[in-house]
């Protein structure tokens, strides 16, 4: 018997010893990965340690040629440093994942950019003088660019060739001047994420309604009044950012909305809303709805149909209505108020 219980303490400790030596691999890998250096001076100490390396806003930085020397380098942020052109030992860092070159100066990717095959997120916004025709040629041929952020470049209209970045899931186009988007912007089919905010739409664009695989999609800011009626092909939306729109026409809109089975999340603040239309209560499937920085005073009562609302935001309205009226409607619901 005594033997037995040896044999058992030792496979326990056995099992103990290999959780923490696994815990504590884990640990130091972790610690490995979050680490982010900000100076390259230090970054040399251990180059093949180095995951995550951020110089931005360092206008001076001559070391470039250092840079070459980060072999298992993942992130790498360039942003604002006065760059006139993306330094050539960028290329050489075949294991980024994350290149942030925002807030530059240059105009042309090199060449051999895409030699990034790891490459999954880039950051190309405020770049006002991009050659974008050229650049979306070179993007093209990243293999695993899934994420393009082009905020803020002031760009009028998209090249036709944006059809060759068609491996993207999220693409940032907010804070522009698009007016319009081409017929090749159909050929986005894996978007799963847009931001088309603070743009000059009068009317949505008809070719969004291609993007069948749409998750979240940002229209804030611009200065359209209804959804069109094919708005329902986006069945699988579950997050729609209408805020700010001041000229919506909210009884008719939400009457398509009504048809997105997938809608969780819907954002209409501020818009100078006075009054919820019924058919607020079509939308059932909704769990969140921000409402903030409207002129509401009530809801109507058809809103107690919403009876997956886990969340309200009604933040800045001069509401009237006692608040224990609406959470008497839905005893889950939380309210910011």
């Amino acid at each position: 018997m005594y033997k037995n219980k040896l044999k058992i303490d030792k496979v326990v400790l056995c099992f103990l010893l290999t959780i923490l030596t696994l815990f504590s691999t884990s640990n130091i890998r972790a610690q490995i990965v979050e680490k982010e250096y900000t100076n390259i001076e230090e970054a040399l100490k251990e180059p093949n340690k180095v995951i995550r390396l951020n110089l931005q806003n360092q206008s001076n930085f001559n070391s470039f040629k250092d840079i070459e020397k980060f072999k298992n380098l993942k992130y790498l942020n360039l942003r604002n440093m006065n760059l006139n052109a993306v330094p050539k030992e960028v290329t050489t860092l075949v294991n980024l994942t994350i290149l942030d070159l925002g807030q530059n100066n240059f105009k042309f990717l090199p060449q051999n950019f895409n030699s990034l095959k790891n490459l999954q997120e880039l950051y190309l916004d405020k770049e006002k003088n991009l050659a974008l025709y050229e650049d979306f040629e070179i993007l093209g041929k990243l293999p695993n660019l899934t994420t393009l952020h082009l905020e803020n470049n002031n760009i009028n209209i998209l090249p036709t060739n944006i059809n060759k970045l068609n491996k993207l899931e999220n693409l940032y186009l907010n804070n522009n001047n698009l007016e319009v988007v081409n017929l090749e912007f159909t050929k986005l089919t894996n978007l799963k994420y847009l931001s088309l905010r603070n743009n000059n739409f009068n009317v949505v664009p008809a070719e969004i309604m291609s993007l069948k695989g749409l998750e979240i999609l940002d229209l804030g800011s611009n200065n359209f009044k209804i959804l069109p009626t094919n708005f329902n092909s986006l069945q699988n939306l579950q997050e729609l950012y209408l805020d700010n729109e001041k000229n919506i026409e909210l009884y008719e809109d939400l009457e398509i909305l009504s048809e997105l089975r997938n809608l969780k999340i819907l954002h209409l603040e501020n818009n100078h809303i006075k009054t919820l239309p019924k058919n607020i209560g079509k939308l059932n499937n909704l769990e969140k709805l921000y409402l903030s920085d409207n002129d509401l005073e009530t809801l109507p009562i058809d809103f107690k149909e919403l009876k997956k609302l886990k969340y309200i935001d009604l933040l800045h309205n001069p509401i009237t209505t006692p608040i224990d009226l609406f959470k008497k409607m839905n005893s889950g619901l939380k309210i910011n108020f």
